[in-house]
């Protein structure tokens, strides 16, 4: 069986390595149904501002592309046992 993520999580920013300034506060959902995953991010940046991100995925290897600021970010992924 394998595990399902769907929730809502919140980044312990004191504990996270991320690139670039740290945020005041990092939201993540998603949404986990086998082979889909669909991950929706809040950031709350240090100037007060607010950042939406979106990515979508598939477990089954397949690639998906994603557009992040305008840029096309393909990507896939998989479970290590596949």
């Amino acid at each position: 069986m394998r595990p399902n993520f769907s929730g809502i999580w919140t980044a312990n920013l004191q504990r996270s390595k991320l690139v670039g300034p740290t945020p005041k506060a990092l939201l993540v959902k998603i949404n986990h149904s086998e082979p889909e995953l669909i991950v929706e991010m809040l950031i709350a940046k240090p100037d007060d501002s607010e950042e939406r991100l979106l990515f979508k995925g598939l477990t089954s290897g397949l690639e998906v592309v994603n557009h992040v600021n305008g840029v096309e970010v393909p990507s896939c992924s998989r479970w290590e046992s596949c």
